[in-house]
């Protein structure tokens, strides 16, 4: 029982010192495999005086604090303020999370441009090293609501801000995530966004695809997407889900439907054993513009795959094209003509995994606070948010199992960061102790020797 008294014990003194975060050396091995530390020391903002921090130590302790689950800036003290830390590190201080806070102000757009550039190229040096000749990205706006007094209303009636990012799904990468406030609209950036990563796009990717929502619907964004193959020599395949049915004319996706025969409708193919599809759904192919036909920029004519789903219940006013039909409509817009339409659709409902990967920054990453009132400041918080997910990702390449690849950074970080151990130091050695029933040492000790090597 606990009111009872368990055994007897002894109290005693040690020089032995404890962590709770001995993973986080694996993370310094690989920022000094990466040469980062040298390029925040050039790049990030720093201050004149030969007293103030380097650029990397704010930055570190930051890094360090995204890592090991840090929800906002004071949980970062547990990082500054371990001793055990700094002395298997060799370092003497590490600033406090008001000094850390103060730094975040003075950045610059510039500052936090490069990083996004840096970021670009680390995301990209992990596909290469992982083999990826056909990559897939996916544009999509998250809506971060906040109490932030800077917060600006969002276009879901919160206020909040509303960062851009581009995920690569399938390898659980982020190559780019661009910081907007939250009056910024859903469409805003894409076009130049899409622009910026087939000009980044590096020549050792065959074939690049491309998805993108309703917020994609744009005639610079299809005219950049359909002129890539042309200028850069690149396989672009893009699947972009039109605007919703209005009257806009320059859109056509009303008038796209209405071509659409009653006796053209295939139904969907099930997968197994399955009959019939259970959710009765039905395909179509069209064709669908976008944009003026006498403007000379405006894309050329794109397949449109449609998909029609019987209405259970009754339909609201979204739905005012729909009910006179009785049926949901879902179309999907693409230049690839050789795969069928369910594949088509099938291809970018893989867009649910990217959205996962945006779910798993904000709740893993601290990325849901964005501390700063100035913009350039949560910028800079966001880039550092972004560098150390993809840091956690890339440490999953370092001699850990390949059935560790899925796991999340909560997860992750439960095994291999957060990780409670004693530190004696014996004949110039530091020794790192485990507890005995530890069950991931030998994963550890692989990746300590794969970080430093």
């Amino acid at each position: 029982m606990l009111s009872s008294w368990p055994g007897r014990y002894r109290c005693v003194s040690s020089d032995d010192r404890t962590t709770a975060h001995a993973g986080v050396l694996a993370l310094v091995g690989l920022l000094q495999k990466l040469d980062l530390l040298d390029w925040m020391d050039e790049h990030l903002p720093s201050y004149s005086s030969n007293r103030a921090y380097e650029p990397h130590e704010y930055a570190f302790v930051q890094i360090a604090n995204h890592a090991t689950g840090g929800n906002c800036l004071e949980d970062s003290r547990s990082i500054s303020e371990d001793e055990t830390l700094k002395y298997l590190l060799q370092i003497n201080d590490l600033p406090a999370p008001n000094t850390v806070g103060d730094w975040f102000r003075t950045a610059t757009w510039g500052q936090t441009h490069r990083l996004r550039k840096k970021n670009r190229e680390i995301a990209w040096g992990i596909l290469k090293q992982r083999g990826c000749k056909e990559v897939h990205i996916d544009i999509d706006a998250k809506v971060h609501e906040s109490d932030n007094r800077a917060a600006r209303w969002t276009y879901k009636k919160v206020r909040g801000y509303c960062p851009l990012y581009v995920t690569v799904p399938d390898e659980k990468l982020v190559l780019d995530a661009l910081f907007r406030p939250g009056n910024c609209a859903p469409q805003g950036h894409n076009a130049s966004m899409v622009q910026t990563m087939l000009n980044t796009c590096p020549e050792w990717v065959e074939k690049l695809e491309v998805s993108l929502d309703a917020a994609g619907w744009q005639t610079a964004v299809v005219y950049a997407l359909q002129r890539a193959d042309a200028k850069k020599g690149l396989a672009v395949d893009y699947y972009i889900r039109p605007a919703a049915v209005g009257e806009n004319p320059a859109y056509r996706v009303k008038d796209a439907l209405s071509t659409i025969k009653e006796d053209e409708w295939r139904p969907w193919e099930p997968k197994g054993d399955q009959q019939r599809d259970p959710r009765g759904r039905e395909l179509a192919e069209t064709v669908i513009t976008i944009g003026p036909a006498t403007d000379p920029k405006s894309p050329e004519a794109m397949r449109l795959v449609v998909v029609r789903e019987p209405l259970e219940d009754e339909p609201t006013e979204q739905l005012a094209f729909e009910s006179a039909q009785r049926y949901r409509y879902m179309t999907v817009a693409t230049n690839n003509e050789k795969l069928k339409a369910q594949k088509v659709i099938e291809r970018y409902d893989r867009r649910g995994a990217a959205e996962d990967v945006i779910g798993e920054i904000v709740a893993d990453g601290s990325a849901e606070r964005f501390p700063m009132q100035s913009d350039e400041g949560n910028a800079l918080y966001l880039g550092l948010n972004i560098l150390t997910f993809n840091l956690l990702q890339y440490m999953k390449d370092h001699d850990l199992p390949p059935s560790w690849r899925p796991l999340t950074p909560a997860s992750l970080r439960k095994r291999v960061i957060n990780i409670a151990v004693r530190v004696s130091k014996h004949a110039r050695y530091r020794y790192i102790n485990f507890p005995q029933a530890f069950p991931w040492e030998e994963e550890f000790r692989g990746l300590l020797r794969a970080c430093w090597s």
